[in-house]
């Protein structure tokens, strides 16, 4: 009865791992889809409630409607081409990406921050600066 119950707690503690893995590789598939086509349904999938948006010309916390709609103008205006992943990682139960996108004569700085909210990853902060 041990042995099983010391299988499954190192079993289960590495599928949660996986599982977390997993997720976060998905995550930054979408943003690189995000940023190379353009189309923000794909990024917006993780907008929940409200958002904390940076962008050139707004700054603030706003809904998830406005959020999209803002990104939308920005992507037509800037028409990211090119995208740089600098750093990714985790902390406090989080997931962030930073990286560079060149929009045409400007390179801007673009950050995300994921928040776990247990079920699923939601963001939190995303910045374009």
């Amino acid at each position: 009865m041990k042995r099983i119950l010391l299988f499954l707690f190192l079993l289960f503690p590495g599928l949660a791992l996986m599982s977390s893995a997993q997720e976060t590789s998905r995550i930054k598939t979408d943003v690189f889809s995000f940023i190379h086509t353009g189309n923000v349904e794909v990024i917006s999938k993780y907008f929940e409630g409200y958002l904390d948006l940076t962008l050139p010309g707004f700054r603030g916390v706003t809904n998830t409607m406005k959020a999209k709609s803002l990104l939308k103008d920005f992507m037509k205006k800037e028409k990211p081409a090119n995208f740089k992943l600098k750093k990714e990682g985790t902390t406090d139960n989080n997931y962030f990406i930073i990286g560079n996108i060149n929009t045409g004569n400007k390179n801007r700085i673009i950050y995300f921050l994921f928040k776990n909210t247990g079920k699923k990853y939601i963001i939190q902060q995303l910045e374009i600066r």
